[in-house]
């Protein structure tokens, strides 16, 4: 794989607020049957749903329904696994903790493991979100919605569809304590975010609600948003101010130390008279991301749509409608001539876009669908961006 460089956040004149863009024939043609990676790995037997790349650069691991997390050595000239990890049920989450040293696993079933990659050993086996899957039951909530490590501590944080959020406290290559957040409704936890340089965990819920705890004392706020929730950001310098997506096709701009709501961009009577009047799903939001250098929200849609919103002004600046699949990923990427929004489909589409006016400069494809998008940048070399891919494929590609 190579190297890549690192993005800079410059700042920008902002420009007016502009109309919604419909991509024609005159734009890029979409070939589905074309594959403009430059590169690829077959890194599994089946689907590959997650992958993420450590703070140090060094590796890179994927988890897949084929059973297995394989992580491989960046820096190696190798395309072999470096080691392959093997659970008992599709492997949806892979996480690399902050100092590149450890890397949790989580399954379909709630089973965790935490290895060591020096030596490749197994330093825990966490049991506590394990549950067995009824295959006749469709509607049994998620063992593991999300898996990821705390930014500064070896701390591993979990989520599960009974609405329970677990920290486990990593000492010694064991668990050394656990702390358990919960919630009297027992609705499914939808995402969550650590809110920067703090102790406060957030976390939104399928019963409408933003939760923020403490990470010590356990204590809670909570705010009703009114509808399911669906997508959490937080923004990279102003922590104070979050985005969450909502299943009635809704954003919302939370200011935490208020616990309130302070914008909300679409109307949910109006969407739901257009999905009623078309027959039609609707546009659930099902990506979100705050652009750093700009009051920007980029928001992306089941329905394919994209809308950049100015925080600052509370409006709508472009929306680029595409006739295409759920948005699964949204990037954010700044040079010094421009700043662009990246996004990426589950049917395999891949877009760059500028971010001030919402032209599509460059249109990607996979070959193949898109489960996760995202960047590899290293000092000094050109960015690329690398995909999890249906059929065991992990791909890279260049802008």
């Amino acid at each position: 794989m190579a190297p890549l460089h690192e993005n800079s956040e410059n700042e920008m004149e902002d420009e007016e607020i502009l109309e919604v863009i419909e991509v024609d024939d005159e734009g890029p043609v979409e070939n589905e049957e074309s594959d403009d990676s430059i590169f690829q790995i077959l890194a599994h037997t089946d689907d590959v749903l997650r992958i993420e790349i450590s703070n140090n650069l060094h590796w890179l691991a994927t988890g897949s329904m084929d059973d297995t997390c394989t992580v491989y050595d960046i820096e190696s000239n190798s395309n072999e696994p470096y080691m392959c990890i093997k659970h008992t049920d599709s492997v949806e989450y892979v996480s690399f903790n902050f100092s590149s040293t450890l890397l949790a696993t989580g399954d379909l079933k709630g089973q965790i493991f935490v290895t060591r990659l020096e030596n490749k050993s197994m330093v825990c086996d966490i049991q506590d979100c394990l549950k067995e899957q009824n295959e006749n039951d469709d509607d049994a909530p998620e063992a593991l919605k999300f898996l990821f490590w705390h930014k500064t501590k070896d701390i591993l944080i979990g989520g599960t569809g009974e609405g329970i959020v677990w920290a486990w406290i990593i000492e010694n290559d064991e668990v050394a304590d656990i702390k358990i957040f919960s919630c009297a409704t027992n609705d499914p936890v939808v995402s969550a975010k650590l809110i920067p340089n703090s102790n406060q965990l957030l976390a939104v819920y399928q019963d409408g609600f933003i939760r923020s705890w403490d990470l010590e004392s356990t204590a809670k706020k909570e705010l009703n948003l009114g509808s399911p929730c669906t997508q959490l950001d937080v923004h990279p310098t102003k922590s104070n101010i979050v985005a969450v997506g909502l299943e009635d096709e809704t954003t919302v701009l939370v200011q935490l130390d208020k616990n309130a709501v302070f914008a909300r961009f679409g109307d949910p009577v109006k969407n739901q008279q257009e999905n009623e009047a078309s027959n039609e799903n609707g546009g659930e939001v099902t990506a979100i991301a705050f652009c750093g250098s700009h009051p920007w929200l980029a928001v992306g849609k089941e329905n394919g749509n994209l809308t950049i919103y100015d925080t600052n002004t509370k409006t709508t600046r472009v929306t680029i409608e595409h006739e295409s699949s759920a948005i699964v990923s949204l990037l954010w990427e700044s040079t010094k001539e421009a700043i662009y929004i990246i996004s990426a489909s589950y049917d395999g589409k891949i877009r760059v876009m500028d971010a001030r006016d919402g032209k599509i400069l460059k249109l990607l494809s996979a070959g193949t669908e898109i489960f996760e998008l995202i960047k590899f940048a290293k000092p000094n070399e050109p960015l690329k961006l690398i995909a999890a891919c249906a059929e065991g494929v992990v791909k890279m590609f260049d802008l």
